[in-house]
């Protein structure tokens, strides 16, 4: 069935650290540039604020994790350090060019400073870091593997240290929400979640725009703890998949775990080899992917040895094009399993199953 694509639309709200106001973000469709609107100015709104906020931003960047929430994080933490670096899935060697001076292709997509300093026309208090009014990015996907949504936009403010070489660090940052055509109310999401509670203890997030099982659905890899006992070193290089059947009570055997959830979701019956399935598979080339098979499409996981390090560790994010929550071939009721290729034989390769 051929359908409309409609624009996507999205929104940071900032309020905090004495600013206020948003940005916008809009994208017709994947193959035009997205267009952006900052409107933040300082609470007070007078011109000694102003010139204090003008002077003392650094620049704006989208990170690669949403911000964490407000009860799991640190009282001495700032929320914008939990959402790791900037997004550079391209490993664009950063801070060789300065800002505004290079073309947008030269900067990591989330380096927003980089790609639009002084590319508008709008008057500034200071002649600094500050971005004010219109801007469109060739290089800021909205949908595809590369989508900044859900992602966090920082703020970064100018510091002082010691040395008394200047220094940046995150200072305000808000989520990239998706919001609705007139960019007025927050567009509905259809949320899913996998809890495990052994052998391991971890929680898995699915988002997808309500009612939309054909629109990118976002993965958030919040925190996955090994907690039977077994081991407190990290462990990685581990495979994950949806599978098509909902887990049985052999998610704790010993012995020949998680046979229940039977073969890795495939719906499209893909023809695979039975000897690598997963050969051939990427996100440039997912039509020849199984729909579950996501390690072959975003990578491996990691399990940290306690809680204490997961959020360094296991957090992760990432933007799948063909996994539809709800519909004929939604992934809800089915089971997410993950794989131990180095465990015991007896256990086999899976290691542990949720719904």
């Amino acid at each position: 069935k051929i359908q409309y694509d409609q624009p996507i639309n999205a929104k940071v709200l900032i309020q905090s650290g004495g600013i206020k106001g948003n940005v916008t973000l809009t994208q017709h469709t994947r193959f035009e540039p997205t267009f952006l609107n900052f409107n933040l100015t300082t609470a007070r709104g007078d011109i000694e604020t102003r010139l204090v906020y003008s002077s003392s931003v650094a620049g704006y960047k989208i990170h690669e994790l949403p911000i964490s929430p407000s009860k799991l994080v640190e009282e001495r933490q700032s929320h914008c350090l939990t959402t790791k670096f900037v997004f550079n899935p391209l490993k664009t060697d950063i801070g060789t060019i300065p800002d505004g001076l290079g073309t947008q292709d030269q900067y990591a997509i989330g380096d927003l400073s980089g790609k639009l300093l002084g590319h508008n026309n709008m008057t500034f208090l200071v002649s600094g870091q500050e971005l004010n009014g219109g801007y469109w990015d060739t290089f800021l996907p909205l949908q595809g593997r590369y989508s900044v949504i859900h992602r966090a936009l920082v703020i970064y403010k100018k510091t002082m240290f010691t040395s008394q070489e200047a220094a940046t660090e995150p200072w305000i940052c808000g989520s990239i929400v998706l919001y609705n055509r007139y960019l007025k109310y927050q567009k509905p999401m259809f949320t899913a979640q996998v809890l495990f509670r052994y052998p391991i203890v971890g929680r898995i997030l699915f988002r997808q725009p309500l009612e939309e099982p054909w629109a990118d659905t976002s993965v958030f890899i919040d925190y996955i703890v090994h907690a039977d006992g077994s081991t407190l070193n990290n462990s990685a290089s581990h495979r994950w998949a949806i599978h098509s059947s909902p887990p049985g009570k052999d998610f704790y055997s010993w012995q020949n775990r998680c046979l229940s959830a039977n073969e890795v979701y495939n719906p499209y019956k893909v023809d695979v080899r039975a000897s690598n399935p997963s050969d051939g598979c990427y996100l440039e080339t997912i039509s020849l992917c199984r729909l579950g098979d996501l390690s072959a499409r975003h990578g491996t996981l990691e399990i940290s040895g306690k809680k204490a390090d997961s959020d360094k560790i296991t957090r992760k994010f990432f933007v799948d094009p063909l996994l539809p929550l709800t519909g004929p071939y939604g992934i809800l009721g089915k089971s997410f399993v993950m794989y131990d290729d180095f465990g015991p034989k007896a256990r086999g390769e899976r290691m542990a199953c949720s719904m």
